[in-house]
């Protein structure tokens, strides 16, 4: 069985954690399962179908970024999770 795929399609920023740092203007990303299998301008990336798509046209998005930042005063509400 062939994992589910996803689309973030039309962003109006996508701002990479690749090494080349790129920022691309109206981008989309394809994802497959838990992959980050493509990320390109919208427009090259226009004919692939996923089983899910979000419409990212007003958003900046950041394949790969992860916060982990958090403040002491958090606590309370993560307690039991940590």
């Amino acid at each position: 069985m062939a994992a589910p795929t996803l689309k973030i399609d039309g962003a109006r920023f996508i701002i990479t954690v690749d090494p080349e740092r790129r920022i691309i203007r109206d981008g989309s990303i394809l994802i497959e399962g838990q992959r980050l299998v493509r990320v390109d301008k919208a427009a090259a990336l226009q004919h692939v179908t996923a089983d899910r798509v979000i419409d990212a046209r007003d958003m900046v998005v950041t394949p790969g970024f992860c916060n982990n930042h958090m403040h002491i005063s958090y606590a309370h509400a993560t307690r039991g999770i940590f």
